[in-house]
């Protein structure tokens, strides 16, 4: 059992903290497996919790939203550099809806595989 202490959906630390668990998990299915669904759906949700995090500890209230386009959007109006990382937001998040929907599961974007390399997408399930 993992022991930790109660988190909190307003401490930033806890996303991070969440984020990163994800993000390390991530990383080492890519280097056992290349591109897998699981992957790219464990990738989103760091995306997701790094977003969160940030956009909470600069007083954003909550949006239980998986939606990394809306995310970045927020982020923009409060810092434009955001900007730089919409196309890949847009991209993940359309990956991220293909990885959990079984009738399009195996069609990431053109776009993530070429950032990931051309190992073949494998579904981890």
């Amino acid at each position: 059992m993992l022991r930790r202490k109660q988190s909190s959906e307003t401490d930033p630390a806890d996303w991070f903290f969440s984020a990163a668990d994800r993000l390390r998990v991530a990383d080492w299915a890519w280097e056992r497996d290349g591109l897998t669904l699981t992957g790219v759906e464990l990738l989103q949700e760091a995306v997701e919790r790094y977003l969160k995090g940030w956009l909470i500890a600069r007083g954003w209230s909550l949006d239980r939203t998986h939606d990394l386009r809306k995310l970045i959007s927020v982020a923009m109006t409060i810092d434009p550099a955001f900007n730089r990382f919409k196309s890949f937001a847009d991209e993940l998040t359309d990956d991220f809806s293909r990885s959990i929907t079984p009738a399009v599961t195996g069609q990431t974007s053109a776009r993530i595989t070429k950032l990931c390399g051309s190992r073949p997408v494998r579904s981890s399930h």
